[in-house]
């Protein structure tokens, strides 16, 4: 993999996980505090009609408390004078003030006065028996120790919830003996549910608790909300948002189901905030590996330039051709750099190449080990005299003549060069040559391999370590020429690991091949 690909990949990678990471975050932050903005906005409409419930239980017992403390409501409910309830307690009055139900109690309990207005019909009927079981002696609607008491809640009637307020009968100067109670009332209808919500701007409904009718929304949250004590938050449809809690009658105990409701505007805000940011993000995402990439390509592709000039002037046929090392910046600094080493490899190949080639042949001919050059095929084209001896041959031309092979067997010498090919050089290598009368000789040796530019094995060169007994001549050797290559054998043994024999072994170093000169022996003269 290359260097640009990687460095793209990386960075695209590292892109990635920082957009996932950040949209995770910021998925989590916005549903969290969208959540909340809207329970806070729901918990606030909720608390709202709550307020407004007992602002209105205070303006009723307020308006009870005037009626109450009025010298005429005195003197009516001792006498029980007809001409005051058609001078004050006309259907009109009703609604006037806004209420349901007008009762005067004397103080031995007797009704003087009940009087309930139906808003639909507009006209004052008699009275109902469901609020007398609220009227009984030491009830706490009567009972009143103080010119100055008041009580006021809800009462969960069989016709409905009934908010009302009750006040202690006195003069118009508040003071003097208590002559009874009046009792002023309004149910919880759809029209008084109506203009509540009107007036706080909330949308809310109430559930009685022991209605027999109860619908099914309430009848599915009683339950749990009795149980819990809490508030309980839950969708309402598919775009608003409820809120379900208990509301307390008069005496303390649970009596109604208060259902709050607003629009889920703030979630939806929510979500398309948070989709907007998410494909902000995105698109800055692409735009850093847009520009990442750009950076990257104007950084990485003069690094590959240099390489492919490198590689160019390192196997080209021009001598003097040399690494582009124009402009400034570390690329040129590397370039020239680079452009010094190749001067200097490119000298010791020139002084090397210019050497006397007999001082190479001297070395090679007298060194005191045997050494061989061999070509891809395994054919062997050089040896000294030392191997000869050892392959049964009285001279080296008469060994190259005869045609010998290192690794006779061919799927063995394939191995060898894949071997060398990966290596370029093997040491203490196990290594089967073919020698006179069809013979093999094992042998350990040190092997370099001369590569082209591809890659491929060109040229052997091995120096003989150890290797079995050499191969003595016979006076029937076949003549001189005549090549003699031996396939491998029952009789010989292809495990040639052993290092016995005549010769000592002398190691050749991984990166020096075994021909290297000698400046030793001027005086020499090739042979011919």
């Amino acid at each position: 993999m290359s260097l640009r690909l990687k460095s793209i990949l990386i960075v695209v990678a590292v892109m990635a996980l920082l957009t996932v990471v950040l949209w995770g975050a910021a998925g989590y932050v916005f549903e969290r505090s969208y959540q909340k903005l809207e329970q806070r906005e729901l918990l606030e409409s909720y608390h709202r009609v709550k307020g407004l419930l007992a602002d209105n239980q205070e303006m009723l017992s307020s308006q009870v408390g005037d009626w109450g403390a009025w010298d005429e409501s005195y003197d009516f409910v001792e006498t029980g004078n007809p001409a005051f309830i058609q001078r004050n307690i006309p259907a009109s009055t009703f609604k006037d003030i806004k209420v349901n139900l007008i009762m005067f109690v004397n103080t031995s309990g007797r009704i003087v006065y009940e009087g309930w207005y139906d808003w639909k019909t507009a006209q004052v009927t008699g009275s109902k028996i469901s609020l007398h079981n609220h009227l009984a002696p030491g009830s706490r609607l009567l009972s009143h120790s103080f010119p100055s008491d008041s009580v006021s809640g809800i009462i969960n009637l069989a016709e409905g919830p009934l908010l009302l307020a009750a006040r202690p009968i006195l003069p118009s100067s508040r003071t003097g003996t208590i002559r009874g109670t009046i009792i002023m009332g309004r149910f919880l209808d759809d029209v008084e549910i109506e203009r509540l919500s009107k007036a706080s701007r909330v949308s809310f409904a109430v559930g009685r608790m022991g209605d027999p009718y109860l619908s099914p929304e309430f009848s599915a949250v009683l339950t749990a909300v009795s149980s819990s004590k809490q508030s309980l938050v839950k969708p309402f449809g598919e775009r608003e948002l409820a809120i379900y809690g208990l509301m307390d009658d008069l005496y303390g105990k649970p009596a109604l189901v208060l259902r709050t409701k607003i629009p889920a505007e703030v979630s939806r805000e929510g979500v398309r905030a948070e989709r907007a940011y998410t494909l902000i993000l995105w698109l800055a995402m692409g735009c850093g590996i847009l520009l990442l990439g750009i950076a990257l390509h104007r950084v990485l592709a003069p690094l590959s330039a240099l390489g492919s000039a490198v590689g160019r002037a390192w196997n080209g046929t021009d001598p003097g051709e040399e690494v582009p090392s124009d402009g400034g910046g570390e690329i040129a600094t590397i370039s020239r750099t680079i452009n010094g080493l190749l001067k200097v490899v490119r000298g010791s190949r020139t002084s090397v190449a210019g050497a006397d080639p007999a001082r190479f042949r001297r070395f090679f001919e007298r060194v005191p080990v045997g050494c061989y050059v061999a070509g891809p095929d395994g054919k062997m084209l050089e040896c000294n005299a030392i191997l000869a001896d050892a392959l049964g041959f009285d001279s080296a031309g008469e060994a190259v003549a005869a045609g010998l092979l290192v690794c006779p067997d061919e799927a063995q010498r394939d191995a060898l060069l894949k071997k060398l090919a990966k290596q370029k050089t093997l040491q203490q290598q196990k290594v089967e040559l073919s020698c006179r009368f069809g013979k093999l000789l094992p042998t350990v040796q040190n092997i370099v391999a001369l590569l082209d530019t591809s890659g491929e094995v060109q040229q052997i060169e091995g120096c003989i370590l150890s290797h079995d007994e050499p191969v003595a001549a016979l006076p029937d050797d076949p003549p001189a020429g005549e090549a003699v290559v031996a396939a491998p054998s029952e009789e010989s043994d292809p495990a040639a690991g052993d290092t016995h024999g005549d010769e000592a072994g002398s190691a050749v170093q991984p990166d020096a091949s075994p021909l290297a000169g000698d400046d030793g022996d001027q005086d020499e003269t090739p042979p011919t």
